[in-house]
C-alpha cells in the first residue's frame, strides 16, 4: 500500500492543538463504495472528499479513519494540498505490484 506523509499550511485546529503533519494513503475498494454511500459518485466533489477523508492515516496525533464532516474543518488550501497529494498516492499505489 503506497503512502504519503507531508505537511500542511493551516492544519486542523481541535481544542488548543493544530495538526499538519498527515499521511495518507492509496485507497481500496471499500474505500470507494464507503465513499459513494456518503455521497453519490456523480457528486464529484463531495465524493472525491468522501474517499480522501477515508485515505488520511494520520493527522498529527489523530488516527483515521477521518469523515467528510473533518475535511470540511480545514482551509481550503489544505483541502487542495490533500487532492494534488490524493492524485500522487494513487499513481503511486497503480505503480506497485498488483496495483
Amino acid at each position: 500500500m503506497a503512502k504519503i506523509t507531508g505537511t500542511l499550511k493551516h492544519g486542523l485546529k481541535v481544542g488548543d492543538q493544530v495538526y499538519k503533519d498527515y499521511e495518507l494513503r492509496d485507497s481500496n475498494t471499500d474505500d470507494m463504495f464507503d465513499a459513494e454511500d456518503d455521497a453519490p459518485a456523480h457528486r464529484r466533489l463531495s465524493y472525491n472528499g468522501a474517499l480522501l477523508a477515508r485515505q488520511i492515516v494520520k493527522l498529527g496525533e489523530l488516527s483515521g479513519p477521518f469523515d467528510l464532516k473533518w475535511l470540511r474543518k480545514l482551509h481550503k488550501d489544505d483541502v487542495r494540498q490533500l487532492f494534488d497529494e490524493q492524485d500522487k498516492v494513487e499513481a503511486l499505489g497503480k505503480s506497485e505490484p498488483g496495483g
